[in-house]
């Protein structure tokens, strides 16, 4: 047995016996990351200058809270604990939005504290 045949045993997703089926399975894929960039990133600058401030922030947070399952799976945490954290992720930037966003009322008081969460008191003394 070569070393190809030992390889190809090996792995578990298959290894093309021939360069040219290798050259069009990466070619194929290529041609689908091109596709898709082609259409999405028309679509991102269209909702990135065009939507309103609270509509880009709570559009942002699709791409986070899909980030975040993603870690989390890549961590290794179970189900249920996977979906806690996807919610208090999503929790975040919900509030980021409320506080951030240009509204008036009780949003600007909720705007004031986590401002003040969040960055540092320099008290002079």
């Amino acid at each position: 047995m070569n070393l190809c045949q030992r390889i190809r045993c090996a792995s578990p997703v298959g290894i093309p016996a021939d360069a040219t089926a290798a050259r069009s399975a990466a070619g194929s894929g290529l041609k689908r990351r091109v596709l898709t960039v082609m259409v999405l990133v028309p679509l991102l600058l269209a909702c990135m200058f065009l939507l309103p401030g609270p509509g880009w922030q709570l559009l942002t947070c699709l791409p986070i809270a899909l980030a975040a399952g993603e870690w989390a799976g890549l961590a290794g945490y179970q189900r249920t604990t996977r979906i806690a954290f996807i919610g208090i992720v999503l929790a975040s930037c919900l509030a980021f939005v409320v506080a951030f966003s240009p509204m008036p009322g009780r949003r600007r008081q909720v705007s004031r504290t986590i401002r003040s969460i969040v960055t540092p008191r320099c008290d002079a003394r």
